[in-house]
């Protein structure tokens, strides 16, 4: 195993816009919305020989897979910044390589994270105290009445393809807020290089005055290009 500094580039804040075709309720506000993203450009360190050092096992990896391929890693920071009255939702960023080669793609060889969730403790039953007020589960609850079930925040997909992404979602624990730090290890052709592309989509959901509820998806993708490799 051997460590690595996963280095941070300046962050390109993005203004959201709805698309009025793919809103679910009609609002008087604008299309503009308050709530903003930031997405840093992906800070690449080339994965060489010299990096492996002593350790025996991802030396045997890198002379057996150095001859036809290199290696990136990748790393960068998505984050969001909701406005008051105003939520995220859900959220995709896909991250597409391109070769110009099909036969010779560049993948995602590895992701972090792969997951991130939440065990949240689930009951069928509940107790009420002085007052009619609900009580806690650790108050009222045995182990025997008590699940947990892990709720998602972020997942990853498309594990070893040419375009792999992370979904997040809102859940009734965790906000969808603040800094993501994403990694990544990428597999190219050892005689090419590639272009890189960041594609973030939004749901957002705006709340006003408790009369309605309003849910906007983005017209276009927030997006940043990046380039790997010499080729």
């Amino acid at each position: 195993m051997i460590e690595l500094e996963a280095p941070v580039l300046p962050a390109r804040r993005y203004v959201l816009a709805a698309d009025p075709e793919r809103v679910e309720r009609t609002a008087e506000t604008g299309p503009v919305l308050a709530s903003r993203i930031a997405l840093s450009p992906p800070a690449v360190i080339p994965l060489g020989e010299a990096l492996i050092g002593d350790d025996a096992e991802l030396r045997a990896f890198w002379q057996a897979a150095s001859g036809a391929h290199a290696f990136d890693f990748l790393s960068w920071v998505l984050t969001f910044e909701p406005a008051a009255g105003e939520q995220f939702e859900r959220a995709w960023l896909t991250v597409q390589f391109e070769t110009g080669d099909a036969s010779a793609p560049a993948i995602a060889w590895s992701m972090q994270p792969a997951s991130l969730a939440h065990n949240v403790k689930l009951s069928r039953t509940a107790k009420l105290g002085a007052g009619l007020q609900l009580l806690g589960l650790e108050a009222s609850l045995g182990e025997e009445q008590v699940r947990e079930r892990a709720e998602h925040v972020v997942r990853a997909f498309r594990l070893r393809s040419a375009a792999p992404y992370w979904a997040f979602r809102r859940t009734p624990s965790a906000a969808l807020e603040g800094d993501f730090a994403l990694r990544m290890i990428v597999r190219r052709p050892l005689d090419r290089g590639v272009d890189g592309r960041f594609d973030v989509r939004l749901t957002i959901n705006r709340r006003r005055f408790l009369l309605f509820e309003r849910r906007d998806q983005l017209d276009q993708p927030a997006a940043l290009g990046f380039r790997l490799g010499d080729g």
